[in-house]
């Protein structure tokens, strides 16, 4: 066996420097292991590895010295713009045998790798090994023949060693692309083996926008258009050359319209690796402006509806026609325009009720006007009250019942009539009702305005009037001298008003032509129109003979004491009372044998019916020659009137007591119970009563605390408490 004396080998690294901040790499970062120290000769070797992304590395030069007796020593070498100290580790001699079996010739095994691929660390350009992983990489698999004696372990470690050795590698840089580093195998006997490992170092990360704008809303002007401006989006990249920005098709000034929607604005980024960011944001033109009602357009037909037709005394109503047409700057197709359905009535309001009410309003817990009206729904009317603090009450009627004085925090509604039938309350001066109609226009993108139109509704209705009525009594003589029997009237005939289809009778179908016998005559016109109204003209022609029996006391027809109203108590009824009249003959009175007075059955002090009832007396002259066969004696005829002036309330009938349950059987508290009983029957109409008897009654009262007592000075019984 061979025995051989081998010195120990000393290396040593050139340390790289650490790598600039990310936009100043520099290609002295990469270090690239080129040759091993155990060369033959001290002549430096230089490689330049090649870089296909990025700077190209700088070479590293490593000097070696050949094997001799004394430790091996290396100066430092400068390279590149930094400075590494070479570390020398002391010589240390083995004495060992080499195994038969060595074979100093024989090369150590090839590595097992030739390629690395790791990407960037964040931020930067470079990949910085921070564990050797490179070198983890060509540690050897396989077992040399011979590899190293290590006498303090007994013997060979077959294993090759490699230079660079893995501390010298750890925390080197390597640029992004690929790079070459060569590492040698030996073994104990100078045998090597050279392994080359290309580090590709990838670029993954993306570029990074600095200002990428947030989607952007852009208010729109009167076409619907709008410029929008945005700061252009800037990219960086940890890529020293920067990225490329794409532009969008649409840049920061360009004009928008409300038809583009959200518009879709996109910047791409994309660095020399081909990694790519987006940004993306849209660009919406909003449409900020009110819509407007169009100018002059939102009113009522008229600004005065005046009802000069019908029932005086009762609520009646008119057809108004509004419209309150709005649009918009953008889309006039898209506004809606709503009314609110709760109209207000300004000034004052007076109407009768279908149900008396008091207008009363205590409860302040509303606090929007929306809201209390809402809590009016299903009523006719709204009364709403605003008190100082700003609460608001609200009380819902059918109809109101009084009177009642506007203003802005004392208000009144009424809920949108049925057809547009506004109401237009009895009006005993004249006076309008003003009503107010509020809507609200809406446009697509959320934006309203309010508008209100306004009318007023005129009572104008009014009762035939007679523009001339003669004045009574007109006194006519009949002249005897010739036989005559009778006269006309004297009189010029009444006018009235035509308005509303008014007609005029006279209720004996007299006029002022007609011949009149000797007598009172009473002529009774009536103008009535077609809805019910009308007016009355009274007047007594007396025709007379002067030489003969005439009337005195006879009541005339404007008398107030046969033209009477209701009684509130005897509710359809009134005491009627006259004096009795009296024949007279040149002065003096005439009694009975001569003539005799003809009473009729309705006499003073009863109680007469609504509507017109004739009173006639007549006279019976014994005497021969003056009126039997010649003429009629004269008569004395007049009209008991009652009327009804209490204006209706819609509430039906007067309210009129029955007889309760269980009680007896008998007429209630305020009906007639006892004394003569007038018995008619309508004739021409409402007006005029057709007595068919006057009878004498006993009724018991059946109400318990009421009898049948005599009603004031009548000549009647009413059931009474």
């Amino acid at each position: 066996m061979m025995m051989m004396t081998l010195p120990m080998l000393s290396m040593a690294m050139v340390e790289p420097a650490e790598p600039a901040a990310l936009t100043s790499v520099e290609a002295s970062d990469i270090r690239v292991i080129t040759e091993s120290p155990l060369a033959a000769t001290a002549t430096p070797v230089t490689t330049c590895p090649t870089s296909t992304v990025g700077p190209t590395a700088v070479p590293t030069e490593i000097t070696s010295s050949p094997i001799t007796g004394s430790p091996l020593t290396v100066s430092p070498v400068t390279t590149g713009p930094t400075t590494s100290p070479i570390t020398t580790a002391p010589s240390m001699y083995y004495e060992y045998t080499v195994d038969e079996n060595a074979d100093p010739d024989s090369i150590p095994q090839i590595c097992p790798h030739e390629l690395m691929t790791k990407t960037v660390d964040a931020g930067t350009f470079y990949y910085k090994d921070l564990m050797g992983e490179l070198y983890d990489l060509v540690t050897p698999d396989k077992a040399d023949n011979a590899g190293f004696y290590l006498s303090d372990e007994g013997g060979w470690n077959r294993i090759p060693k490699v230079i660079p050795e893995k501390s010298d590698l750890i925390g080197k840089t390597y640029a992004v692309g690929n790079s070459t580093v060569k590492f040698m195998l030996y073994d104990q006997f100078n045998n090597q083996k050279e392994c080359l490992v290309t580090v590709q170092i990838i670029d993954d990360e993306a570029p990074t926008f600095l200002n990428c704008p947030p989607p952007m809303e852009v208010d729109a002007d009167e076409q619907c258009l709008a410029t929008a401006t945005w700061n252009t989006p800037r990219a960086i990249d940890n890529d020293p050359h920067g990225a490329t920005v794409d532009a969008p098709i649409r840049s920061p000034g360009s004009t928008f319209s409300m038809t583009d929607g959200a518009f879709d604005i996109g910047y791409h980024a994309e660095d020399a690796a081909g990694v790519g960011v987006d940004c993306n944001f849209t660009v919406t033109v909003v449409d900020k402006m009110d819509p407007y009602f169009l100018p002059g357009r939102c009113k009522a037909d008229k600004q005065m509806y005046t009802e000069k037709c019908g029932r005086v005394g009762q609520e009646t109503g008119v057809e108004v026609s509004f419209a309150c047409p709005a649009t918009d700057n953008c889309d006039g197709d898209s506004v809606t325009v709503q009314q609110d359905m709760w109209i207000e009535i300004t000034g004052k309001a007076k109407f009768h009720p279908t149900h008396p009410s008091t207008v009363t309003c205590d409860d302040y817990s509303h606090s929007t006007m929306m809201e209390a009206k809402a809590s009016c729904a299903g009523f006719a009317y709204c009364y709403v009250k605003t008190n100082s603090s700003g609460a608001i009450c609200a009380s819902p009627m059918t109809h109101v019942a009084e009177e009642v004085a506007l203003s802005a925090s004392n208000q009144l509604f009424i809920y949108q009539p049925k057809d547009n039938i506004f109401p237009i309350p009895p009006s005993d001066d004249g006076e309008p009702t003003h009503y107010k109609v509020s809507f609200t226009a809406t446009d697509a993108a959320g934006n309203s305005v309010t508008q209100s139109l306004s009318f007023t509704v005129v009572d104008g209705r009014s009762t035939p009037a007679f523009v001339r009525c003669p004045t009574g009594p007109i006194y006519r003589n009949l002249s005897t001298e010739f036989g005559s029997i009778t006269t006309t009237g004297g009189f010029a005939p009444p006018l009235h008003t035509t308005s509303c289809g008014t007609t005029m009778s006279e209720a004996s179908g007299w006029d002022h032509t007609t011949q009149l016998s000797e007598g009172n005559k009473p002529f009774y016109y009536t103008a009535t129109d077609a809805y019910g109204n009308f007016a009355t003209c009274r007047f007594d022609v007396i025709v007379r003979d002067i030489n003969e029996l005439y009337w005195v006391d006879c009541p005339l027809s404007n008398s107030t004491d046969i033209n009477v109203v209701t009684d509130e108590t005897l509710l359809q009824y009134a005491i009627v009372d006259w004096p009795v009249p009296k024949v007279y003959k040149r002065g003096v009175e005439m009694t009975q044998p001569n003539i005799t007075i003809n009473y009729p059955d309705t006499e003073p002090g009863l109680a007469f019916p609504l509507g017109i009832t004739t009173v006639e007396y007549t006279v019976t002259d014994a005497r021969l020659g003056v009126y039997v066969g010649v003429r009629t004696p004269p008569t004395c005829k007049f009209y008991v009137t009652v009327s009804d002036i209490e204006r209706p309330k819609f509430t039906g009938w007067a309210t009129k007591e029955a007889c309760a349950e269980g009680e007896d059987i008998g007429v209630p508290r305020h009906d007639f119970c006892g004394g003569k009983y007038i018995s008619v029957t309508k004739n021409s109409g409402y007006l005029w009563n057709n007595v068919t008897s006057v009878t004498e009654e006993t009724f018991a009262c059946c109400n318990a605390g009421t009898s049948c007592k005599v009603f004031g000075d009548s000549k009647v019984s009413f059931c009474q408490d």
